[in-house]
């Protein structure tokens, strides 16, 4: 159906814009200009170990299982250039282009002796063998890593810190008393949302310690829209942030940047268009964040010579029972167990589910009275909604759910509040308590037709490449259909995975591989995303664990199943994003770079889809 366009004001003028255009702009630098490799000689020179010879000859690389890495890349250099000079540094990094060299780095060139450096958790195995091979050849600080500290001769010290440790509730004050002078971010798309609780923690220290630096980079530095990754600008670079500091005024800007059916005029920011000499807000955007100084935009660095094929991977026809129940969940917005979706977004994530054979559902054990569950249902959406607004003004001891809790529980039993164990007086935490555990329940996933599996069990046999799902259930029934393990990203998994040697597929999950893991392209040149996603990002990182240095194919193979309406959507959609990443941040996105291979058949309507009549009436 046909929607009018939703009105949007154009962006007005403000403090924000004006300061954005009295910046000083200097020229973005060529990753393979002359200017480029005088910084790889000086700030190599600058870094590297004066007792060491650089031949290879004397170093321990080969011994630790590492190439050997004594010379630093271009975007590299910029970044160890740049950092001091700005007093931080906002990196939009492409995987594979050398991050991990400068999480080990970059303590060195900025002040202070004491860092944090934020990780993934999956990555803290790695990160310690690339630090312990540049420490063959560079001045690398001392590290602490699960309170065991590796010696650098730097006088500086990194804690290294997973993500999933800053969201633990025994870690409300990890940061302020760590008391660093910087806090560096590797996979800093992972402090996009502020009002998660890790990310809360994150901003709290900055607001208790102003002097402290912030340095991050990611190769995904935006997904939707510049709400994304304006206050992480902001405390890279404070006041020569290139967009605004007031959260209000980037979703003003979003409205004329970001990815949108009906974007807002640009208004006042075509002050920023003529400075840039752009026709339009997107690109305006992407010139001032170029040519500002502490930005280091090496999205467009060439990782490896293969090229990208996008391939449609055309499964057997939905069956029919499927394709009713597909039509049937369209229709009524009712799930197959009959539970009632509530909105757009449950009957969205309910589609993409049944568009790979199966949906999720809660179990309830144990057969609760309807009454019961009801009261369960309504507390729970009582105490979520108390705190949440609880949870937004991030105090220590008090800023995550759990931690909320057990303050509610004291102050329910009347015990005394301190410092560091709150008593809060919650209106919701009694009858939330009261019912809470008493409906015991699970999800639990319900196959309806697992044909979409068997094939993707198929294409792991035909020869072998990776296999990446996104829904648990898929990833299990496919561990049982070929056989092959299962990498969900559990204890020991990691290691079982760099064992593969490419003489047989694997089965990965994208949530705990698709980011950060690096190895999988010496084995593997083809994979099947057997669910696609929206997310743009989320192609970009994956694509990139094949297509990146160390990739010896003359082509990387993407196949993807397009066979319902919602798969197909979900490719658009990334597409989509992957383009206003592009055009905010000058770097070719992998999705949109591939050459892409869809058998399209106009005159056949997808498995699944409505029928016309329907349609008509």
């Amino acid at each position: 159906m046909f929607q009018q366009p939703t009105y949007q004001a154009p962006v007005p003028t403000s403090w924000d814009l004006e300061r954005v255009l009295r910046l000083a702009r200097r020229p973005s630098v060529d990753l393979e200009s002359a200017r480029a490799q005088a910084l790889v000689e000086l700030m190599t020179g600058r870094l590297r170990r004066k007792d060491r010879r650089h031949d290879g000859t004397d170093c321990g690389c080969r011994a630790l299982g590492r190439p050997c890495v004594d010379t630093l890349l271009p975007a590299q250099a910029w970044g160890l250039w740049e950092a001091p000079l700005a007093g931080g540094l906002f990196g939009a990094v492409r995987a594979g282009a050398g991050k991990t060299l400068m999480d080990v780095l970059v303590a060195t060139v900025m002040p202070g002796r004491v860092v944090v450096l934020l990780v993934p958790p999956k990555l803290v195995e790695q990160l310690v063998g690339d630090y312990l091979a540049a420490r063959e050849h560079f001045v690398v600080p001392s590290f602490v890593v699960g309170g065991t500290t590796i010696s650098g001769p730097s006088p500086q010290t990194v804690h290294v810190v997973p993500y999933s440790i800053l969201s633990r509730p025994e870690a409300t004050v990890l940061l302020i008393e760590l008391n660093p002078d910087g806090v560096v971010a590797d996979e800093m798309h992972r402090l996009r949302y502020p009002e998660a609780v890790g990310t809360g923690r994150f901003i709290d220290l900055f607001l208790r310690r102003q002097d402290a630096w912030f340095c991050g980079w990611s190769g995904t530095p935006t997904a939707k829209g510049l709400a994304d990754f304006h206050h992480l600008l902001a405390l890279a670079l404070g006041e020569g942030s290139p967009l605004p500091i007031d959260p209000r005024e980037a979703v003003k800007w979003g409205a004329a940047v970001d990815p949108a059916e009906w974007q807002a005029p640009a208004g006042a920011l075509r002050h920023l268009m003529e400075a840039t000499g752009t026709a339009d807000a997107r690109s305006a955007v992407r010139v001032r964040l170029a040519e500002t100084r502490g930005v280091v935009m090496a999205l467009n660095a060439r990782t490896c010579a293969a090229s990208v094929v996008l391939r449609e991977r055309r499964p057997p026809p939905v069956p029919a029972g499927l394709a009713a129940t597909i039509r049937e969940v369209r229709r009524t917005w009712t799930r197959p167990d009959g539970e009632e979706l509530v909105d757009a977004l449950q009957v969205s994530r309910c589609l993409r589910e049944l568009s790979c054979g199966f949906y999720y559902r809660w179990r309830f054990i144990g057969d609760p009275l309807l009454e019961l569950v009801e009261e369960w249902f309504a507390a729970r959406r009582a105490w979520g909604a108390e705190l949440r607004a609880k949870l937004s003004r991030r105090i220590p001891h008090l800023d995550s759910p759990h931690l909320c809790a057990v303050a509610a529980e004291r102050a329910r039993r009347g015990e005394p509040s301190t410092e560091k164990a709150p008593a809060w007086r919650s209106a919701t935490w009694a009858r939330w308590a009261a019912v809470k555990d008493l409906v015991p329940h699970e999800k639990e996933a319900v196959w309806v037709d697992d044909w979409l599996a068997r094939d993707a069990a198929d294409w792991a046999a035909e020869e072998p490449g990776v296999v990446w799902f996104t829904h648990d259930a898929f990833g299990t029934r496919l561990g049982e259909l070929t056989g092959l393990k299962v990498y969900q990203g559990n204890a020991g998994d990691e290691a079982a995975l760099r064992a593969e040697d490419g003489r047989r597929s694997v089965v990965l999950s994208l949530r705990a591989y698709g980011t950060g893991f690096d190895g999988l392209q010496w084995a593997f040149s083809r994979a099947l995303m057997s669910c696609p996603v929206a997310s743009g990002d989320a192609w970009e990182q994956g694509i990139c664990r094949l297509f990146r240095i160390g990739q010896e194919a003359d082509e990387v193979i993407y196949e993807v199943p397009r066979h319902t309406p919602e798969a197909a959507q979900a490719v658009d959609r990334a597409t989509a994003r992957a383009k206003y990443v592009e055009g905010v941040t000058s770097g070719h996105q992998a999705l949109l770079a591939a050459g892409v291979e869809w058998r399209l058949d106009p005159a056949a309507a997808r498995a699944g889809e409505d029928d016309p009549e329907e349609l008509a009436a």
